[in-house]
């Protein structure tokens, strides 16, 4: 008979790699808020999430969603990849007409 219990087993630590990331992508997203010319409170609104949110996750420290990354990109017109990739060139009058709408 097969055993199905639930089994557990110790998460990986967090290489230095994936802060660098956190870190990274923390900095996009405020890039993409200041370009749009908003603050955190109007940011938070946009994208549904609590202020202190925002600043947990531009100052890289914890790990977003996809579907938070997905709500980000959307309220200021972005597909996802456009946002995660450090090649894409912010136009930062098109992101504020978005976000301002």
């Amino acid at each position: 008979m097969a055993d199905f219990r639930r089994r557990t087993r110790d998460l990986p630590d967090l290489k230095p790699e994936d802060d660098q990331f956190q870190m990274w992508l923390g900095a996009r997203i405020r890039e993409v808020r200041l370009a749009a010319g908003l603050n955190q409170d109007d940011f938070s609104y946009a994208v549904r999430v609590q202020r202190s949110y925002v600043g947990i996750i531009e100052n890289g420290k914890r790990d977003v969603r996809v579907s938070t990354l997905r709500r980000i990109a959307g309220a200021f017109g972005l597909q996802l990849h456009e946002l995660l990739d450090p090649s894409f060139v912010l136009d930062a009058q098109q992101l504020q007409k978005q976000a301002h709408g």
